[in-house]
């Protein structure tokens, strides 16, 4: 005698519904795979940025604290930084990853034939990374600081 099928007896997930949520998965997986390089690349690119603010707030700070006489010597050489903005001693640090080069202008007024003020100076400051690339294949932000003489 044969017994009647109940519920119980028919446990589990059919072949069928397993491979449709594997499928599933593997879609959704797929779609969050494919955002992990935008993440990675929007990450360096804030590190970079945090790195060239602490940099701009570094050498707004150095010229506060130097005289327009000295301004030339600071001006003279480049300096050298860490990704996290830190000043290194040379190029030939392997810390280092930024370079800032600066030039010092007088500021004008635009269609004016002297400039207004010879207490302030104007300070270009190019900061090109990553320090141990060639020329060519360096990046480069540029931002200008006006400083006051005392």
């Amino acid at each position: 005698m044969k017994k009647p099928l109940t519920c119980c007896q028919n446990r589990g997930f059919s072949m069928v519904e397993v491979t449709m949520a594997l499928g599933l998965i593997s879609f959704a997986m797929l779609g969050v795979l494919g955002l992990l390089p935008v993440g990675l690349s929007t990450v360096q690119q804030a590190m970079v940025q945090t790195g060239e603010a602490g940099i701009a707030r570094q050498i707004r700070s150095d010229l506060q604290q130097i005289s327009l006489t000295s301004l030339p010597t600071f001006a003279s050489q480049p300096k050298y930084y860490t990704p996290q903005g830190i000043r290194v001693a040379s190029a030939s640090s392997t810390d280092a990853y930024f370079i800032a080069t600066f030039s010092v202008t007088d500021p004008s007024i635009a269609g004016a034939a002297t400039s207004f003020n010879t207490s302030a100076k104007l300070v270009k400051v190019t900061l090109k990374y990553p320090a141990t690339a060639p020329t060519a294949a360096q990046k480069s932000k540029v931002f200008t600081l006006l400083t006051a003489g005392q």
